[in-house]
């Protein structure tokens, strides 16, 4: 599966999850959490290979670039959960408001990914009340790797748009790759224009 310009809201589990294999591409995704969402609806992205066997193959192992994800008040979960041996190529993220850490990498086969470089972040705006990752047992390099490409700031958004001024706008490129528009900017909204509109309507309460 491969998809381009995708809203998710009110979930009432973690708003993006996958396991067994799934190595499709990504890009322009907001996935933002509701207030009335129930206590499963924990993590912006729940990424998984597989939990009968970490290492099994295919491994799940995606492109993903540009996502906004934001997490509804008081929500205690971590924005992102690496885990069971999945690889990925996560690029020009926003994980904002979730009081966990931002991205938590768990189990040896997933660190092992970190280790050879088939699980990359690059480019990402961090705004989590714990920081920017944390490592179970056997991440610790992850946190390096999350570290050392994050910017731990407040992404200053609006409506999903990045205000000028903030960190998210004029970050980086995205993925080499044919599938993915270009962009210099971390987060689903380039702070200008809005593809959402005409498509979907805010429910007010």
């Amino acid at each position: 599966v491969q998809v381009k310009h995708v809203v998710v809201t009110g979930s009432d589990d973690d708003s993006i999850d996958w396991t067994g294999g799934w190595q499709g591409k990504a890009q322009f995704v907001v996935a933002e959490q509701s207030a009335d969402s129930g206590a499963e609806a924990e993590r912006g992205i729940e990424a998984d290979n597989l939990e009968a066997n970490n290492s099994a193959t295919p491994f799940s192992n995606p492109t993903l670039s540009n996502f906004t994800l934001i997490s509804r008040a008081g929500n205690t979960a971590n924005g992102m959960r690496l885990r069971r041996g999945t690889k990925g190529q996560f690029h020009n993220f926003i994980v904002t408001g979730f009081e966990g850490f931002c991205v938590r990498v768990t189990d040896s086969q997933t660190e092992a990914n970190v280790d050879d470089n088939s699980l990359v972040i690059s480019n990402h705006v961090h705004n989590c009340a714990m920081g920017a990752a944390q490592a179970g047992t056997d991440g610790s390099d992850a946190v390096a790797l999350v570290e050392g490409e994050s910017t731990l700031a407040d992404p200053n958004l609006v409506n999903w748009q990045p205000q000028v001024g903030s960190d998210a706008l004029g970050i980086g490129a995205g993925p080499d790759d044919a599938f993915f528009d270009t962009v210099d900017y971390a987060g689903a909204f380039d702070g200008t224009n809005d593809w959402s509109a005409g498509w979907i309507e805010t429910a007010t309460t």
